[in-house]
């Protein structure tokens, strides 16, 4: 059976955590926001954009100026964790597309390993089928069989050579998909350990996008005292966004890492 083990896990706390905290890593583009939600074009081009947050975005300059207007005596903090979450986000975006790379160079590598491997059979294969060839014929002109015999021990020899590669093919087939089961299995696990966390991410979530409603609303109603008392609310929310994502760039290095220095399986090698 296939053992996730250590990379498999890891794999599958980035990709849950980073479902979960897609909205945070919007701190970029949501918890600086207080206009409408943006159309799904956006929301496209923002994600192919990978995170990288441009210092001038206008949804970032929009709560800085209101900051600046409402709450003056912590501009200075509030531009400090903009330039924090950017410089995350910077790293993020970076340390995924080394990471994108190095699957991809060792993708090449496993596929021409295997190109080579499944080679290697296929003229295994034939070199078999040449030396019993030679040997049915040896044996024709020696009258120890007849051309009839010849041909049906061949015939044989190849159909069992093809039951046989069919059956690997099952073999691995079966595999995978045991593979895929254990791999779901590692998955419901996961978050089942850490629920507490998903929990407190979601919560999270929640009170960051309530916040902004209510923001929204005291900008617009120009209510000094309410906008600065939800400023203060936001702030450590986005705060401990950032801190989320700082915790996301961790499992980001440490996945490189692993990747790094696993030793590359060629299914190729079950054959």
């Amino acid at each position: 059976m296939f053992k996730i083990g250590k990379i498999g896990k890891l794999v599958i706390a980035c990709a849950l955590i980073m479902a979960l905290v897609m909205p945070i890593v919007g701190f970029a583009d949501n918890q600086l926001q207080l206009n409408e939600p943006a159309n799904k074009s956006q929301m496209l081009k923002r994600n192919m954009e990978r995170g990288i947050v441009n210092p001038e975005r206008k949804d970032v300059t929009k709560l800085l100026e209101v900051v600046e207007e409402y709450s003056p005596e912590t501009l200075s903090d509030w531009e400090a964790l903009a330039e924090e979450r950017k410089t995350v986000l910077e790293d993020i975006h970076e340390l995924k597309k080394d990471i994108r790379e190095l699957r991809e160079e060792r993708s090449d590598k496993r596929k021409e390993n295997n190109r080579g491997r499944f080679e290697e059979i296929k003229e295994n294969s034939k070199t078999e089928r040449n030396t019993l060839r030679t040997e049915l014929a040896e044996k024709v002109r020696n009258d120890e069989i007849t051309m009839e015999e010849a041909k049906a021990q061949l015939k044989e020899f190849i159909e069992a050579q093809k039951e046989t590669g069919q059956a690997k093919k099952e073999e691995i087939k079966g595999k995978i998909e045991e593979w895929k089961i254990e791999k779901k299995a590692e998955l419901e696990e996961w978050k089942e350990e850490h629920q507490d966390e998903i929990d407190k991410i979601k919560n999270h979530r929640s009170q960051v996008a309530t916040l902004k409603e209510e923001l929204k609303l005291a900008v617009e109603a120009d209510d000094a005292e309410t906008v600065k008392a939800l400023l203060s609310e936001l702030y450590p929310k986005i705060q401990e966004g950032n801190n989320f994502l700082v915790s996301r760039l961790e499992l980001l290095r440490e996945k490189y890492d692993i990747i790094s220095t696993i030793e590359d399986v060629v299914i190729s090698d079950m054959l």
